[in-house]
């Protein structure tokens, strides 16, 4: 978003404050877009005249948006320029500094938004090659606020796990650490985001860096481990503020699990089942997302053995949905989402298109 702070306001009879404008940017990648539409985001009290009489004229309403973490919006205002829109960003800037200020300026002579301060930098660098225009857009800047600076490792890049980088690269999280020791063959295409290429499938690249690599055109922080993670990785997966678990069953998981409950961490473990069940051969599946913390450990189910010839049935919408599912519930404990079951696992099911969560 666009800032201008310290704007000359009168806000009481012979009183001048200072309020912030704002204005929600459009980019198209790194080149910005002519206005929007002509209104303008105050925050700060209600600017007056010199008399202390509201400027109720370029009022269109309250705005309760956040436009960053620690500044609110109060009112959304409305001046329309001849021609319906601004030419830029200068001319609607300026124009709404001047309908302010000019009554400021009548109390107190001199006294001018250009301050020329210079503004210090985020404590946490965006990741992003470009702007995040969407997050000021919808006004949750302070939510978005809050996952910024972690690192989060992701387990497993087939298909619950590949749509979980999708999700999670769009985040301003600092690192994200994929961990795969196979490689992208034509059964992963068919149940992953976007669309791969033949020529990408002949090469073979391994999961991890081929995520890895989709990532950075459009961020910073995706790192690539060509490995299969065991128990003995467990201490070093501690060290991440949250870790998705997207494993086939088996020993090996459990064991993992295990590992990491001892470790301290934090984790996310998902898991499906499908199954044909109805009686013209429809498929029966239940997704699950369990969230552990060292507060809540979650129950999770494992397998005692690897059955080979175990049914193994996956579904695109259902790896997305898991994905998404455990995205939820990891942005609910970090307090994005309100959270009134604080459970510890749920379950969809697709017969009755319902979810269950554990409450703790």
């Amino acid at each position: 978003m666009l800032l201008v702070h310290d704007v000359p306001a009168v806000i009481s009879p012979g009183t001048v404050g200072r309020v912030v404008l704002a204005e929600t940017l459009q980019h198209a990648g790194d080149r910005l877009q002519p206005p929007a539409d002509h209104t303008l985001i105050l925050c700060g009290d209600h600017p007056c005249d010199d008399k202390g009489g509201p400027l109720t004229r370029i009022v269109a309403g309250r705005d309760n948006s956040v436009v960053k973490p620690g500044l609110s919006a109060t009112l959304r205002l409305s001046s329309k320029p001849p021609g319906g829109l601004y030419g830029d960003l200068h001319d609607k800037v300026t124009h709404y500094v001047e309908l302010i200020e000019r009554w400021a300026q009548a109390i107190e002579p001199g006294v001018s938004a250009r301050t020329f301060r210079r503004s210090s930098s985020d404590a946490h660098p965006s990741p992003f090659r470009f702007a995040d225009s969407a997050t000021p857009r919808a006004g949750i800047a302070d939510l978005g606020h809050r996952l910024s600076g972690q690192r989060l490792a992701v387990i497993g890049a087939g298909g619950t796990g590949s749509y979980l980088v999708d999700l999670l690269i769009k985040t301003s999280v600092a690192e994200i650490h994929v961990y795969d020791g196979d490689v992208l063959l034509s059964h992963n295409a068919f149940r992953a985001p976007g669309a791969v290429s033949i020529e990408t499938l002949r090469a073979r690249p391994s999961k991890a860096q081929h995520w890895a690599t989709q990532a950075a055109v459009m961020r910073r922080g995706v790192v690539a481990h060509d490995q299969y993670v065991t128990a003995d990785d467990a201490t070093e997966l501690a060290a991440f503020d949250c870790v998705f678990l997207a494993v086939d069953d088996g020993p090996a998981r459990s064991e993992l699990v295990a590992a990491l409950e001892a470790s301290g961490a934090t984790f996310i473990d998902v898991g499906m089942g499908v199954d044909r069940a109805g009686t013209a051969g429809q498929l029966l599946a239940a997704i699950r997302v369990s969230v552990s913390t060292p507060q809540a450990r979650a129950h999770i189910p494992s397998g005692a053995s690897a059955d080979e010839y175990g049914s193994n049935i996956q579904v695109v919408e259902l790896n997305a949905l898991n994905a998404a599912l455990a995205v939820i519930a990891w942005k609910r404990m970090n307090g994005f989402y309100l959270d009134a079951v604080l459970g510890t696992t749920s379950i969809y099911t697709t017969d009755d298109n319902t979810i269950g969560e554990d409450a703790t």
